[in-house]
């Protein structure tokens, strides 16, 4: 499934760095015959390779170094592990920081420092990837709990709409503090599906919880929203989240164009995008509802420890649907 990736060109994607031009040393084969095994399987002489060609002055094996050592820790004595974090006696991160500050900002760090987080996410969305963005902004709320900001443009890049919906209604079942319900609040004025999904999936997680269901009426009453609009609102979302993580054979393809049209631009799909925009550009929105009406969705990876694997399947790629 991994190897998808690789036929459709998206290999900057697959390195975890993002440049507007080929990266040095992608096609050497002292780089790239290792990293599809990589992308393959557990291949333990992977990572040696990688390295040695990253030592050897190779651009592309040392961006992808960082990713490799988390999809293939070393084993070994203390000495041998940490052989793999220099390139020749410069610690990793500095060697990766001297070729690219974008790589750097997705690499640097084990911990989630909110501060230095500001930073790198910056760094990333200003190249473009906003999803490396995102997945950085999740890793903090998860270690924060998700405290939620003062408002919702307090956060640099758009955040993965389902997940952050689920974050709020959970927060909202759990714990008691105004600052989430002014959040709520703030995306409900601001008609974001996010903030309709959280309040939906509260109200309908509440059943019979009679403070939960006034803790949200309230909330939607304070945003100036009348009962009618939001229960319809509510009853929307609801549908389209249920719809894009259904089964295929449940799902009503008339659905697919209106909720490809949501997603748009949101690291939730991101990759259908990148991919239909690389194998059928002239056509990119009826490839994005045909995989949407085909497929079954899957959670966003962490790409930070994963390797990257492709939503759906690959034979996709020969079903023609690049015809609008």
């Amino acid at each position: 499934m991994r190897l998808v990736l690789l036929a459709i060109g998206l290999s900057t994607c697959i390195l975890n760095f993002a440049l507007a031009e080929p990266v040095p040393g992608a096609d050497d084969p002292a780089f790239l015959a290792p990293f599809q095994r990589a992308l393959q399987g557990d291949d333990p002489t992977v990572l040696q390779e990688i390295h040695a060609a990253a030592e050897a002055g190779n651009e592309a094996a040392l961006r992808a170094l960082p990713t490799v050592l988390n999809w293939l820790p070393p084993s070994g004595s203390l000495a041998a592990r940490k052989r793999y974090r220099t390139i020749n006696t410069v610690p990793l991160d500095q060697a990766v920081a001297t070729v690219s500050p974008v790589a750097a900002a997705w690499n640097s760090g084990k911990g989630i420092d909110a501060g230095a987080l500001d930073k790198r996410a910056d760094t990333l969305t200003a190249a473009g990837e906003f999803g490396k963005a995102a997945q950085l902004y999740l890793a903090w709320f998860a270690q924060s709990g998700f405290d939620p900001p003062v408002s919702p443009q307090s956060i640099r890049t758009q955040l993965p709409v389902f997940l952050l919906a689920e974050r709020i209604a959970s927060r909202l079942r759990h714990v008691n503090d105004p600052a989430d319900d002014l959040y709520l609040q703030a995306l409900l004025r601001e008609d974001r599906f996010e903030g309709w999904l959280a309040a939906a999936t509260l109200n309908r997680a509440a059943k019979k919880n009679v403070a939960h269901l006034k803790r949200i009426a309230k909330v939607i009453a304070t945003a100036g929203i009348s009962v009618p609009v939001a229960k319809a609102k509510m009853q929307d979302a609801l549908r389209i989240r249920d719809w894009f993580f259904e089964m295929p054979d449940k799902k009503d393809p008339g659905l697919a164009a209106p909720v490809a049209e949501l997603l748009r631009g949101t690291p939730d799909f991101a990759p259908i995008e990148a991919m239909c925009q690389a194998i059928c550009p002239e056509t990119a929105p009826a490839c994005e509802a045909a995989w949407l009406a085909a497929f079954a969705a899957t959670s966003v990876p962490n790409e930070s420890r994963e390797k990257p694997a492709f939503p759906g399947n690959t034979g996709f790629l020969s079903k023609g649907w690049c015809i609008g």
